[in-house]
């Protein structure tokens, strides 16, 4: 009924054999309906066919400009991080809910020495990992919290930090390729409860 009162001219066909594929499995059949469906259509005037591809060029504009598509097409070095950060604003962190992309977004900002915000990511990623109850991803966002806080001078700060990553007592080790790193979460919380992190640098140039 939905699809009668949505199509009031339309005439349904069935490929009894058919499954998701009916362009494979009856395909003259399928073809022919389809040339005798397209005859029956109105002739489109050129001014909407303009106005339809204006719509696609602001369209594709709109996209390409959007936080997620920003950071989903960029890698994760120097020249891609180069390019989130010219492009960011903090509003972008309401509007990211996966940790992947707060992480990278909160590595760009690091890269670029604004520690800040770059602690206002990683706290957001350790939000929405929680959702998630992504414990290994809280792990990470936190211990880079603790690192925005070393570098901050906040040292006291960024101890709590690293001890509320002992105490998940979590066995897992994650790596940062791009800056040569590889850890053990609690083991390494351990050590910079006892040193500050030092920064490092990015080594991978896209």
């Amino acid at each position: 009924d939905i699809l009668k009162n949505n199509h009031p001219n339309g005439e349904m066909l069935v490929f009894e054999n058919a499954g998701h594929g009916i362009y494979d499995e009856d395909p003259e059949r399928f073809f022919s309906v389809l040339k005798n469906f397209i005859k029956t259509l109105p002739k489109i005037k050129s001014g909407d066919i303009e106005i339809f591809k204006t719509s696609l060029v602001e369209w594709k504009k709109a996209l390409e400009s959007s936080p997620d598509y920003i950071i989903e097409s960029t890698g994760w070095g120097r020249n891609s991080n180069k390019i989130l950060v010219r492009s960011y604003s903090r509003e972008w962190l309401e509007q990211f809910e996966v940790p992947r992309q707060l992480l990278k977004m909160g590595f760009a900002l690091y890269d670029f020495e604004k520690y800040e915000d770059a602690l206002l990511s990683f706290e957001k990623m350790e939000a929405a990992a929680e959702e998630k109850n992504d414990r290994q991803y809280m792990s990470i966002a936190i211990i880079w919290q603790g690192h925005m806080l070393d570098l901050m001078g906040k040292r006291k700060d960024a101890i709590s930090r690293y001890k509320k990553v002992v105490a998940m007592n979590l066995d897992f080790s994650p790596s940062h390729g791009q800056y040569g790193m590889r850890y053990s979460v609690t083991p390494y919380a351990r050590e910079r409860i006892k040193s500050p992190f030092k920064r490092i640098e990015n080594r991978q140039v896209d």
